[in-house]
């Protein structure tokens, strides 16, 4: 890979060693800050238990993304530490321009609340189900935006036209 890279000019990246794993969404646990066996804030190295990304933006070392659109899902890195977890559920005009880009399903686990399941047909009532009454809702004609507060992470749920999921991020509370 690093000689095709080096005859078509491609940059090599921090990930072109790691290993190719087959794509699976990491589960979100709220009350360890966890996705899958990530936690926030820990070294963007340590992303390599999900194998090697299908991009990478930037140098996660530093400030970038690994993305991981085969699994829909991404996760962005400041001073190489995991700030940010975009999973990308249904249809979104900002989600990465990727042919392999597929729609996620994660796995929800938020404190004192059954497990759930958000995907592309989730309402807002089916969020509440899983992370219960939001701390705040911005509603426009196209879009609306619920927010919820779990110890040092803030969870957005972004629907679009219908009320129907587009994307769910979860990032450190600065």
């Amino acid at each position: 890979m690093n000689f095709l890279k080096s005859l078509f000019g491609a940059k090599a990246t921090p990930t072109d060693s790691w290993p190719i794993f087959p794509p699976a969404t990491p589960m979100l646990d709220l009350a360890k800050e966890t996705a899958g066996p990530l936690r926030f804030n820990t070294p963007f190295t340590e992303a390599q238990v999900f194998g090697r990304p299908d991009e990478c933006r930037g140098n996660p070392a530093k400030n970038g993304h690994l993305d991981y659109v085969r699994a829909g899902f991404s996760l962005e890195y400041e001073a190489g530490l995991l700030v940010f977890v975009t999973y990308f559920i249904g249809p979104d005009e900002f989600a990465p321009k990727h042919e392999a880009l597929i729609h996620s399903r994660p796995q929800i686990l938020a404190p004192n609340r059954p497990p759930g399941e958000i995907h592309a047909d989730s309402t807002a009532e089916d969020l509440v189900a899983v992370f219960g009454p939001p701390e705040s809702a911005e509603v426009e004609e196209n879009e609306s935006i619920l927010t919820w507060s779990f110890g040092n992470l803030t969870v957005e749920a972004e629907l679009g036209d219908q009320a129907h999921m587009r994307r769910l991020n979860v990032f450190l509370t600065r």
